[in-house]
């Protein structure tokens, strides 16, 4: 039963995470290119300017497609027990909010959703591991399906902005 709770749980707390992006990322990045431009390289920078070249509505556009895939997904875990699957996506959500902490550290100012990334990786790694012993799910098996796990929330982010930037003007 806390398995279930925990695998239902995740998409709430994914989304708290992706409010404060929706909401700030984007003025942020505004607000203070100058700043980022003394910090990193002038190629980076170009890969930057043009990744956040999309507005706030696209943003929330590709946030919304990838929630449509996560809830039927923690129904599907639940009826399948996909659970090895599910907590290595739980686990690659936990990289995304580190690299969070890692643009705050190295930029040496607050990144936007680096606050609630945390928090909510928290709460998600006491989740994961509640799953991993109640299912009594294999770590070596974890290990083996999480890059695999990573390279599908990439692709599927690059896809969830290509698609924003297609159906939102």
């Amino acid at each position: 039963m806390i398995t279930i709770i925990w695998v239902l749980l995740f998409p709430a707390l994914f989304m708290i995470h992706d409010f404060e992006e929706i909401i700030y990322g984007h003025s942020w990045f505004k607000q203070n290119i100058k700043k980022i431009e003394t910090k990193v390289s002038a190629k980076l920078m170009a890969k930057l300017i043009k990744s956040l070249d999309g507005t706030t509505a696209q943003f929330a556009f590709a946030v919304f497609e990838e929630f449509i895939i996560l809830v039927p997904l923690s129904i599907l875990t639940i009826h399948y027990h996909w659970y090895v699957f599910y907590v290595c996506l739980m686990f690659g959500y936990c990289v995304h909010a580190v690299i969070h902490l890692l643009q705050s550290i190295y930029l040496r100012m607050y990144v936007p959703a680096t606050a609630t990334g945390l928090v909510t990786s928290i709460l998600i790694i006491y989740g994961a591991f509640v799953v991993i012993h109640e299912q009594q799910l294999q770590i070596s098996l974890i290990l083996i399906f999480l890059p695999l796990m990573m390279i599908l929330i990439l692709v599927n982010g690059l896809f969830s902005h290509w698609l924003a930037k297609r159906f939102v003007k």
